[in-house]
């Protein structure tokens, strides 16, 4: 789609500003030639009420400062920013670091920042841990134009951009997308303090197929684990049955509870086309998929292109027909930002998309999926009620009776739709 020549970058509407930005980025070009150009994408994500996200890919990187200005910001705003991937500063050799905390010796040279007014004393380094809560005070004065900026650190910026991947010094940067940065913008009240613990309910609700990966149906495996603090959970794997187009809906809830406001989360999960697997190789081909994911520096989203990438192999070994995976996503948050999101009681609820990748010869293409998936605050629910549960406080896992650690055994979920 082609922006027409009237879009001005300070129009006010939401769509206005989305093709503002895209046009102010790179001109007349389409989406999909600023994608294959490496250059920078900014787009506005569906969010839940109450919630406006914006997605930077490859965020600008031959200057010192980028401003923003359809990213606006208002007092009292909360701001969940996730920023993740690596950029190429240019130089001899291997040179891509990470966006956010690269390392080796010129890890103080290259990496990115962030400006929100209200709440950051202009520009700032990322923290390490991802992602990152911003609070804008509700007595902040903020002018109507008050937007956000992003910065880049280097002492050269002619050389700097997106062309060249490499794995970088340490291979920090080996399996790593390009840099992106994810502000997810909630007008809500300010959640006010968490509590010293909580359970949270992570479950995949409902799947919709706009295309299959196989010819007729797709014959789903379910998987999800949770890392806490760095050390991964047991995984666990539930036979969905098969799956034609349309919406269905799937239950198949994990239980985190004892969760502190500093806990670090990352609920992994993924499905799989397994329509002719051995138990052997769905349990590598699983493993290996939520083991990439816990790889990737932490961020929101599909990762299912980037996953497919680094366990080709894997794929290769399971896909003498059509099988392979169609979902693969992450949710990383800390305890207080899961109590940010649910802090009102009520459930927080997104739906994803996930474009497929390269299918075998035969097949019947590359597959689309959107997932939705909720985070609800909870006391209420057993282990014999969770296909997984997993305690932040002993890092201990239990998988219920609904789920099946590692091995591809039929179940009768309760509450799934199977065709």
């Amino acid at each position: 789609m082609k922006v027409p020549a009237r879009i001005s970058c300070h129009d006010s509407t939401v769509s206005q500003k989305i093709a503002a930005a895209f046009f102010c980025i790179f001109g007349y070009s389409s989406l999909a030639q600023a994608q294959a150009n490496n250059a920078q994408v900014v787009e506005q994500i569906v969010g839940p009420p109450g919630h406006t996200i914006w997605q930077i890919t490859r965020p600008t990187i031959d200057q010192a400062q980028t401003q923003y200005p359809q990213i606006q910001f208002k007092p009292g705003e909360s701001i969940l920013v996730t920023a993740a991937g690596c950029a190429n500063p240019g130089g001899q050799g291997s040179t891509s670091t990470r966006y956010v905390d690269p390392f080796g010796d010129d890890a103080g040279l290259h990496h990115g920042q962030i400006s929100i007014p209200g709440a950051t004393q202009g520009l700032v380094s990322f923290t390490p841990a991802q992602p990152t809560l911003y609070q804008i005070p509700s007595n902040a004065q903020l002018l109507l134009s008050d937007h956000l900026a992003l910065g880049y650190v280097d002492d050269n910026y002619k050389d700097n951009g997106y062309k060249h991947h490499d794995n970088g010094p340490n291979n920090q940067c080996q399996n790593v997308n390009d840099a992106s940065v994810i502000v997810d913008i909630s007008t809500q009240d300010s959640p006010g303090n968490a509590p010293a613990t909580a359970n949270y309910l992570f479950n995949l609700e409902n799947i919709t197929i706009r295309h299959l990966r196989s010819k007729n149906n797709d014959t789903l495996d379910l998987s999800a684990g949770v890392m806490v603090e760095g050390t991964p959970s047991d995984i666990a794997n539930m036979s969905a049955g098969k799956f034609k187009t349309g919406s269905q809906g799937v239950n198949f809830p994990v239980l985190v509870d004892s969760v502190t406001p500093t806990d670090r989360i990352n609920i992994a999960y993924s499905v799989v086309n397994a329509g002719n697997p051995t138990a052997q190789k769905t349990t590598t081909l699983v493993t290996g998929i939520i083991g990439q994911i816990w790889q990737v520096v932490p961020v929101y989203g599909s990762l299912l292109g980037k996953v497919t990438d680094a366990i080709g192999s894997l794929i290769n070994i399971v896909n003498p027909d059509c099988d392979g995976p169609v979902v693969a996503g992450s949710v990383p948050a800390t305890g207080a930002e899961l109590f940010e999101m649910t802090h009102t009681g009520s459930t927080y609820r997104r739906t994803l998309a996930f474009p497929g990748v390269d299918s075998s010869p035969g097949c019947g293409g590359n597959s689309y999926y959107e997932v939705t998936y909720s985070i609800t605050p909870t006391s209420q629910l057993q282990p014999e009620d969770v296909v997984l549960k997993v305690n932040a406080l002993t890092k201990a896992t239990v998988i219920g009776p609904r789920g099946v650690l590692l091995k591809h055994v039929p179940v009768a979920p309760k509450g799934l739709k199977q065709l």
